[in-house]
């Protein structure tokens, strides 16, 4: 494919007026950029080569921010006061937890606190604190403000909430965005110092966590930011799929599924959209003799083997596809969410593990492939989860409900088409 992209430029500048003058290139065709620099063409790299310019992860996808986030910020805001025992609580867990911490706090403490590891200061400018690349998450009382400050700077929160809108924003940041841990009380009603160390703990090792503040911190830093210099941005996307994302600035226009703009299965020169691979059509044929929801699709993009390439669309429409074995890059998914199929997700790099935890715990249209001690996705972890699967009818409705309300944003009334109306009218005027 290289040597073929090369002389269709040669071919383009020899042969006319209009040459190439910019190259846009995302992460799995990087190459591209070299026969830029040969023609002396600009070019424009998305993804992982600016993570790696930022610093972000390293060639091999490694993060490279962990030493810096180390510290924990601990602050409760001037209306709330702990009882005497509470605080002794608190001040023994931020000792228990052995971690360099921040804490704003005007009380006396414990003769039994050592605070060897930390900093208390009465005081502190919250924004510039939270935007630290040493913090690493916030324990906040979960007011509003406080909320947006961490999240507006890429940190996780662990929620000790106390009254009012506090209680509903730590279920909102736990259970639905998944950006934080919540404390739990004992039967005494307080905060234990054991439960204080455990959830610190619970933060600094659990691999799903730390990877949510690293795409949070991505977004906060990398890709909100870049809305400053756009009209729109149009996404490949629907509201039901991701309301919290479309929130973050009225620029984001969702305009998706883009799969689910023609349904004219009898047209046959149509191909997927997105691809130029030749499609392998002999598949339907076979499945058109299976039973409905008999098989597993599986494909991992154009990596795959078996058949050269099938018509992923057409597959995962069919009525004997079941589930769909999946890396979780973000086109596939939404082609399977358009169709109301349930995921068996195995994700390996850039936006996939997070796709995957968005579609297994917030979805709940799919489950997860775990590798065993060996690093191995073994057969009988994929027997276990294909089983479970297939008999789980609460997967299985809400796969199809929310197709239904997936393709609803395409139809002539439906939000996308009238935000992709709206951009199209924008640039008329």
């Amino acid at each position: 494919m290289p040597t073929m992209l090369e002389k269709l430029i040669e071919d383009i500048h020899l042969n006319g007026d209009n040459r190439i003058s910019l190259i846009v290139a995302d992460l799995c065709i990087g190459w591209a950029l070299n026969f830029g620099a040969k023609f002396g063409i600009f070019a424009l790299v998305y993804n992982l080569p600016k993570l790696i310019d930022d610093g972000i992860i390293d060639s091999d996808g490694v993060s490279l921010i962990n030493n810096l986030m180390v510290v924990l910020y601990v602050t409760f805001g001037s209306f709330t006061h702990f009882d005497q025992n509470q605080f002794h609580e608190l001040a023994l867990g931020l000792d228990l937890t052995n971690r360099p911490f921040l804490w704003v706090n005007k009380l006396e403490y414990p003769n039994e606190f050592l605070g060897t590891k930390g900093n208390i200061v009465g005081w502190a400018p919250q924004q510039k604190v939270l935007s630290h690349p040493a913090i690493a998450c916030f324990a906040t009382h979960c007011g509003w403000n406080s909320i947006m400050e961490g999240l507006s700077n890429g940190v996780l929160l662990l929620c000790w909430p106390y009254f009012a809108d506090q209680l509903y924003n730590k279920t909102h940041i736990c259970d639905e965005l998944k950006v934080g841990l919540g404390f739990e009380k004992d039967k005494n009603g307080l905060v234990s110092r054991e439960e204080f160390k455990m959830k610190v703990d619970q933060f600094f090792n659990d691999e799903n966590i730390k990877s949510s503040a690293h795409f949070l911190n991505y977004l906060v830093h990398h890709c909100t930011p870049a809305l400053s210099l756009t009209e729109w941005w149009l996404s490949n996307t629907a509201y039901e799929l991701e309301p919290w994302m479309l929130t973050l600035s009225p620029k984001l226009l969702p305009i998706g599924p883009l799969l689910r703009s023609y349904d004219n299965t009898n047209a046959t020169t149509l191909r997927s959209l997105g691809q130029f691979w030749e499609e392998d059509l002999s598949c339907m044929s076979w499945l058109d003799q299976q039973p409905h929801c008999s098989n597993t699709y599986v494909a991992f993009g154009h990596k795959g083997k078996i058949i050269g390439w099938a018509p992923q669309q057409k597959v995962l429409s069919h009525p004997a596809v079941a589930c769909f074995i999946s890396h979780c890059g973000w086109n596939s998914s939404t082609e399977c969410l358009s169709n109301g199929v349930p995921f068996l997700c195995w994700p390996y790099f850039g936006d996939q593990p997070y796709n995957r935890k968005y579609i297994c715990y917030e979805l709940n249209v799919g489950l997860g492939l775990n590798s065993n001690e060996n690093g191995l996705v073994s057969r009988w972890e994929i027997k276990k989860k294909l089983n479970q699967l297939l008999s789980d009818e609460n997967i299985k409705s809400r796969s199809l409900k929310l197709k239904e309300k997936v393709t609803s944003n395409t139809t002539n009334r439906g939000q996308s088409l009238e935000n992709f109306n709206k951009f199209v009218k924008w640039l008329k005027e």
